[in-house]
């Protein structure tokens, strides 16, 4: 841009109808960084294969990514370096008031940090956070890899979230059970004692299942009580092997390990052991996440289920309607018309 703005340049002509200055070029550099992180998530998300148990999962990875890129400022010119973490804070700050309702912002006049709360209603919901709740990854719902990625940071921007992040998720299991007996028992699914088999599987490394999961797993119970409650205090200390059967199940089939398809294979393979809780997961799976997929399709197809002979608006009334609402208008203009002339 610095060099077509050349007095010499031949092409000159294309910037000197610009309104205001050049436009800054380590800002466009840092924008454009950011904004292909957030485009592919929302692509991903306006998938019609993506389910409401992917959600948070989908929100969490996208955090982490945008922590990631702001590591990156390092590696770039100041300039640059300085607009991206601007920005990679600032949409951090925005989408951390999206999920919690509050987030720690660094205060203008002096430098420490204050938490500022948000002006809309958290978008987590009791479904979102039920889809977490009943992935034994991540039923504690305290968004632990976000947390753990925010740890290991040295700049206070981010390490002052993980308490704030903790004590705002602490009630989110409390109520994700709430949700799921609630909705278990409108769904009216069916309960039996049911006795687990013990399954054999070699441990590795558990990096992705919640370390407080882990070190209050007590193994499996022999026995379920026949209700909801039963199921899930029965879920909460199922043995850790169980999960990675699932995830094993899906690996060994070449199908894509993510939240719904982990709580798909996890159910199907334990039906017999968590009837109730099989039910609302098929519930909870077949929630799309967006609902922009389904509406391009509806949009699609409207034009051949429509009767145009239905249609209680015509063309000839639709025109004849803006007639008449501009007759008004028209009449006065005719008027003061006529009454020139007469002058």
């Amino acid at each position: 841009m610095n060099e077509l703005d050349s007095a010499n340049n031949e092409h000159r002509y294309l910037i000197t109808s610009l309104d205001g200055d050049l436009p800054n070029m380590a800002y466009v550099r840092a924008h454009k960084k950011l904004t292909s992180i957030f485009s592919k998530y929302i692509r991903m998300a306006e998938k019609n294969s993506v389910r409401v148990p992917q959600v948070s999962q989908l929100l969490e990875s996208l955090l982490i990514d945008v922590y990631n890129l702001n590591l990156s400022c390092a590696n770039l010119d100041a300039d640059t370096g300085l607009y991206l973490n601007a920005l990679c804070k600032g949409c951090t700050i925005k989408v951390l008031l999206m999920l919690f309702g509050s987030a720690m912002v660094p205060m203008i006049t002096e430098d420490a940090y204050e938490e500022k709360y948000g002006d809309e209603t958290p978008r987590m919901t009791s479904v979102n956070k039920a889809s977490m709740f009943m992935d034994f990854s991540r039923q504690k719902c305290n968004f632990w890899k976000l947390r753990s990625s925010y740890s290991s940071s040295e700049d206070p921007f981010y390490s002052l979230q993980v308490p704030l992040i903790k004590q705002r998720t602490r009630n989110w299991p409390d109520e994700a059970r709430r949700f799921v007996i609630n909705l278990s028992q409108k769904l009216d699914a069916d309960s039996d004692d049911i006795v687990m088999q013990d399954l054999r599987i070699d441990d590795d490394v558990d990096a992705d299942i919640d370390p407080d999961v882990l070190n209050e797993s007590q193994g499996s119970i022999n026995t379920i009580q026949s209700s909801i409650e039963g199921e899930i205090t029965k879920f909460t200390t199922i043995n850790k092997n169980m999960w990675k059967a699932a995830i094993k199940t899906l690996e060994k089939n070449d199908q894509e390990v993510n939240a719904t398809s982990s709580l798909r294979s996890f159910y199907a393979l334990y039906r017999k052991d968590f009837p109730r809780m099989a039910r609302v997961a098929e519930f909870l799976c077949a929630m799309t996440a967006s609902a922009s997929e389904i509406e391009r399709s509806f949009a699609a197809s409207s034009a051949q289920v429509r009767d145009p002979q239905k249609n209680r608006t015509r063309a000839s009334k639709i025109e004849l309607t803006l007639q008449l609402k501009g007759a008004k208008r028209f009449k006065k203009l005719h008027e003061k018309i006529m009454e020139k002339e007469r002058k």
